[in-house]
Parts: structure tokens; sequence; C-alpha cells
């Protein structure tokens, strides 16, 4: 971990946990093979409508402050209503251009992943899933496709695509890193509603702030009971949001593969877009990669690497024209950004 750190602050506030909800956790797309522990199978996604591009470079980021603990920023968060899901991404994106998140968010994990035929790739990788917050009190938020895209474009690097979440799966089991999958029971349970799949509809809960608290809750508390310290590489205990498959992906919809059972276990293979991208809810994670990797130590650029017939086929996936950016962003979202200097 970097030996200097940015200023934090550490006074965790209260959120009260209520009623929960069914969460399905279907695996769709069959077609995806099974992966060998020396290789990793890859679906890597993009949709070709747009000319291929470097990830824009992130805006300066604004002179340090305090930071406001994430229980704290999720009363906020939990004040709009439940129907404004748009003005409640926004302030996920604002705490994001603000880097109201832990210092470990970019302390950089190198994955290494080695083909079928040899050839080694390596990315860098943000330790854990995106969390608003302090290091001490911080919740992990999920957001759509559209606005997931935008938060990795905020700060300059990329979403991670399929083959890559495999690759960080991999890597977090073999390094002590990685982390059952909470399911929508268990959260209900931990809140005390033992009647959860009578009592809660599906959509509206799976959505819910204390749905958001209650998971980061068990996620901190698996991390403390098993060891596990800041910075330290984790996977599988969410479903990760990805870059979309074109011509597999149903209209571009939402992609989200990932999450481990207890054995360690795939649950959502790639879901092959059944979803509309702004579909979002408590089990749905955000993996950020840099931009760039290295093949056989020489740097690649994504579009190089994904455009590549040989290596599509040695590390299995869909060769794609447009790696970045996947999710076309909303007009709204689109102005949203340029007013405050990104934009694509």
């Amino acid at each position: 971990m970097p030996a200097a750190r940015r200023a934090r602050a550490s006074h965790p506030g209260q959120l009260l946990f209520y009623a929960a909800a069914v969460v399905t956790a279907a695996g769709l797309s069959s077609w995806i093979s099974a992966w060998d522990d020396s290789t990793v199978g890859a679906h890597d996604a993009p949709p070709a409508r747009t000319a291929a591009r470097a990830a824009p470079a992130p805006v300066a980021a604004p002179a340090p402050r305090e930071k406001t603990p994430g229980s704290e920023w999720l009363a906020e968060y939990a004040a709009v209503d439940a129907m404004q899901e748009t003005t409640r991404h926004r302030l996920v994106l604002e705490q994001v251009a603000q880097r109201n998140m832990p210092d470990s968010w970019d302390d950089w994990v190198t994955v290494t992943v080695t083909g079928q035929k040899g050839t080694v790739v390596e990315f860098e990788v943000s330790p854990h899933g995106l969390r608003i917050g302090t290091t001490e009190d911080w919740v992990e938020v999920p957001l759509d496709a559209p606005h997931s895209a935008a938060a990795a474009e905020i700060l300059g690097v990329r979403l991670a695509p399929a083959w890559m979440i495999e690759g960080i799966r991999r890597q977090a089991r073999r390094s002590g890193g990685a982390v059952h999958y909470f399911a929508a029971s268990e959260i209900a349970q931990a809140m005390g509603d033992h009647e959860w799949r009578r009592n809660a509809p599906d959509g509206p809960k799976m959505k819910s702030p204390e749905f958001f608290a209650q998971r980061s809750a068990l996620l901190r508390a698996y991390l403390a009971e098993h060891g596990i310290q800041d910075g330290v590489l984790v996977s599988g205990y969410f479903k990760s949001i990805v870059p979309p498959i074109d011509g597999l992906t149903r209209r571009s919809g939402l992609e989200i593969v990932g999450g481990c059972s207890d054995q360690g276990e795939q649950i959502q293979p790639l879901s092959g877009g059944l979803h509309a991208t702004t579909f979002y809810d408590y089990s749905h994670n955000i993996r950020l990669v840099k931009d760039g990797l290295r093949v056989n130590g020489a740097r690649t650029s994504f579009s190089d690497f994904s455009n590549s017939v040989r290596y599509a086929r040695e590390f299995r996936f869909r060769r794609s024209s447009v790696p970045e950016p996947a999710y076309r962003y909303p007009e709204e979202l689109a102005h949203w950004m340029r007013s405050r200097g990104y934009g694509r």
C-alpha cells in the first residue's frame, strides 16, 4: 500500500436497517465455456457503433477536503425520493468527482493472466468495488450501466470487461481475497426480517439504501473476520457490470457477470443483456481498471488488444472493434458530464 495517504475523516454515522427483498440470481448465457485454472476464459464486450478511442484523461481532482463518512452520505442519498433514480445516481457521481472515496480505491493491484499459448497479460485494477466514504466508514452503492461508465470516465479509467473479471476472481482466490456472495436472503435475515419472501417485493427493496448499507456492513464484517486488509485484492462478493458484447448482447442491454458461492463457483455467467441499461440492484458492483495493459511486457492499448484475432482466440473473448465506451450516455447525462468538463 502507498506510504503517503490523503486526509481522512472517521466519525461514522448510523442508519436504520429494515425490510429486505428477494433477489433472483439467475445464471444465463450458457454459451460461456468452462475455464481452466491456467487460462482465463473471456468475453470482452463493446458495441461497434462509435469510433474506438482511448479512455479520456481524468479532469483534475478538486483540492483535498474533509471526506464525508459513507453512512452519513447514504442518509442524504436515502432522503431522495426512490423514484428519482437519476438524481440518486448523480449524487454518487458527485462524490466520485470529489474523490470522496476510501484511500484504498487507487491502491492498484497488478493482475496477471496467462493465455492458452503462453501469452502473459498484465493489467491494473482497483482492489475492490466502487466505494463512497472514508477508509473507516464506506458504502458500496450500485449504479446503472451508463452512470457506471460515467464514474469510470470521471476517474480516467475503464470498466473491467468480463475476461478481466474472471482474471481478478482467480487471482483474488489465490491471494486470499475471495469473498462469498451475499444473497438477498442473507441480507434480509441480517436486518431481522425472517419473512422477507412474503413481505417485500423484488424491485423497490433491491434498490433500497437499507440494502446497500447492509451489504456493505456484511462485507466489512467478512473482511474483518478473515483478516483481509485494505488494499488487498478482493472479488466474488457481487456481480460486476461489464461492457456489453456486440452481436451477443440484446440491444446493448446491461451486461453483468461474476459473484461466487461459498465454494468459489461463479454465480452469474455473462447475462446476455436481458435487462435494460438503466436496471440496477443491490447485487451489482463496479470494478475499475487502468487504461492500457501489458502483453509479454510490452505496453498495449485496449483497442489493439480487443481487435486482435490472435488474442481473442487465445484468451477466449469476443473480438470487438470498440472496447470503450460501451454504454451510450442518455442526453441528460451527457449534458451533465459536459457541463463539468467531461465528455466523450
